[in-house]
């Protein structure tokens, strides 16, 4: 019977343990009265060891705790460093990039403008050429011309009084009558004798001289078109537009610093000139000229000769 209660006892015990090793509770042994005081002497040792082993498991996992905490923070801060500088350099990058694809814009505008300025150029550089080359196929056919006239009037900027001057040409002979105010002097040549006459009809005074190639009277045509070289100069350094002058429609030379010439566009001849200097009109040209070119009349003239011409 006794043995029998003793199992039921221990049957007991157990049950009880295992309901409190579910419930997540610690076991408690019961002890009889009497051995409860050996028990409680025996536990407190064990009691104050699994405290103090508590605390240093408690103090190890507190540690490990805090440095994991600590390892996590660090990471986060350095995680937040690459991305702070990750961000930045991205950043930059695109900076760069943007700058780079701006200074790519602009290097490719400027290279448009320079490639449409020498397209330009280029247009402006033929159409002169073109223009300056009829200019100078039509003064061309004037070589063989024996008989000319035309008359000329400057003036001076700044200058009410007027430089008119006839030019006569007519085969060998030419002759040019030079009026400035009161000053009147004739001017006359024979190509096939070399004699040169220059008088002066108002002091009744003349000078009779033998000279060689002494032509002066030549057509109102622009001298600097003589050659395919200063043509092509000229193409280069001239801005050339058309315009009326005295009722003829002309192309106008322009090449800077004031410097303008009218040309007539049907004959190729010269009819303004335009300067710092003042202003030339040629006028009455006539490029069938069949009259005679005058000697001057020296009667009652104080002539003095020139020691190239026999008397």
């Amino acid at each position: 019977m006794e043995e029998n209660e003793e199992k039921k006892i221990e049957m007991e015990k157990k049950e009880e343990t295992k309901e409190t090793i579910k419930k997540g509770k610690t076991p408690v042994k019961k002890v009889t009265a009497t051995s409860k005081n050996k028990e409680e002497r025996t536990e407190k040792p064990k009691k104050e060891e699994t405290k103090s082993e508590e605390k240093l498991k408690q103090s190890k996992t507190e540690k490990k705790i805090e440095k994991e905490v600590k390892q996590e923070v660090n990471n986060d801060d350095l995680t937040f460093k690459k991305v702070s500088i990750n961000g930045n350099g991205k950043k930059k990058i695109d900076e760069m990039q943007n700058k780079g694809k701006k200074n790519h814009g602009v290097a490719k505008a400027i290279l448009i403008l320079v490639m449409i300025f020498i397209a330009a150029y280029c247009v402006f550089f033929v159409r002169n050429l073109i223009i300056l080359n009829s200019i100078a196929n039509k003064v061309q056919d004037y070589e063989n011309i024996s008989g000319y006239s035309y008359t000329t009037i400057g003036k001076n900027d700044g200058e009410v009084v007027e430089t008119k001057i006839q030019f006569y040409k007519n085969n060998n002979v030419e002759r040019f009558d030079y009026q400035r105010d009161e000053l009147n002097l004739i001017f006359w040549y024979d190509s096939n004798t070399n004699e040169k006459i220059v008088s002066s009809p108002a002091s009744r005074k003349a000078t009779i001289s033998n000279a060689e190639d002494f032509e002066v009277v030549h057509l109102p045509i622009e001298s600097s078109l003589q050659s395919k070289e200063t043509i092509a100069y000229m193409s280069l350094i001239s801005l050339i537009y058309s315009d009326q002058y005295n009722s003829k429609d002309c192309y106008v030379i322009d090449i800077g610093n004031n410097n303008k010439t009218w040309i007539d566009k049907e004959t190729g001849l010269v009819v303004k000139r335009e300067s710092d200097i003042g202003t030339t009109e040629y006028t009455d040209i006539n490029l069938d000229y069949q009259g005679e070119v005058y000697k001057p009349d020296l009667t009652g003239y104080e002539i003095q000769y020139d020691a190239s011409v026999e008397q």
